[in-house]
C-alpha cells in the first residue's frame, strides 16, 4: 500500500512538472521522469500485488499518462504502445472488479489512442478506435439515459468520427456523424443553458 502511494506521489509530481491536459510548469520531460519512475515503482509489487484492482487501475492511469506525454513531445509511436497498455490492464481491471466504475478511464483511453493513431496517419485505425469507444458510450448511455457526460462523449467521438471520416473521402458517413455531433451539443446546451454562458 505504501508502494502505491509513492506511485501516486511520482503521478502528482509528473502532472504539476508538465502534464499536457492540465495546468503545468510545462516541463514534459521532467514529467516523464516521474511517470517512468511510477512505473518501476509497480514493476516492484510482487505477484499477488500486482493483479490487485488498486494496483492495476494505478498501473492503468500511469500507462495513459505516459502516452499523453509521450504524445506531446512528440513521439507518436511510443504513445501508441503506452495507451495500448493501458486498454489491457484497463480489460484485465474490468475482468477482475466488474463493480469499479472505468468508464471514463476506458472512454479516455480509447480516444487518445485513436488521436495518437489519427497522428501517425493511420487514419482507419483511429476510425476503428472512435467506434469501439462509440460502442462502449451508446451501451452506457442505453443503461443510464440521462446521463449528460455520456452524450457528451458521443458528441465528441462523433464529431472525430466526421473528421475522419471526411479525411478517408467518405463524405456522406462524414456528414451524417457530423451532424450528430450538433444535435447532441445542442440538446446539451438547452439542457444547460448557464453552462459557459457570460
Amino acid at each position: 500500500d505504501l508502494l502505491l502511494e509513492l506511485v501516486r506521489a511520482y503521478q502528482r509530481l509528473g502532472n504539476v512538472q508538465g502534464m499536457s491536459y492540465a495546468w503545468s510548469l510545462g516541463r514534459t520531460d521532467e514529467a516523464l521522469a516521474s511517470y517512468e519512475q511510477a512505473l518501476l515503482l509497480l514493476g516492484r509489487l510482487d505477484a499477488g500485488w500486482a493483479d490487485r484492482p488498486e494496483a492495476l487501475r494505478e498501473r492503468a492511469a500511469v500507462l495513459e499518462g505516459l502516452g499523453s506525454l509521450r504524445a506531446a513531445r512528440g513521439d507518436t509511436l511510443g504513445a501508441i504502445g503506452r495507451h495500448r497498455e493501458a486498454a489491457s490492464a484497463l480489460e484485465r481491471l474490468a475482468a477482475i472488479a466488474p463493480h469499479l466504475d472505468l468508464r471514463e478511464e476506458r472512454y479516455t483511453n480509447r480516444l487518445d489512442t485513436g488521436d495518437a493513431l489519427w497522428e501517425v496517419g493511420q487514419v482507419p485505425g483511429a476510425v476503428a478506435e472512435y467506434e469501439e469507444a462509440l460502442r462502449l458510450v451508446a451501451a452506457w448511455t442505453a443503461a443510464t439515459p440521462g446521463e449528460a457526460r455520456f452524450r457528451h462523449w458521443e458528441g465528441v467521438l462523433a464529431q472525430r468520427l466526421g473528421d475522419a471520416l471526411a479525411l478517408d473521402g467518405r463524405w456522406g458517413e462524414a456528414l451524417v456523424r457530423q451532424q450528430r455531433s450538433l444535435a447532441l451539443d445542442e440538446a446539451l446546451a438547452q439542457e444547460h443553458p448557464d453552462d459557459g454562458a457570460k
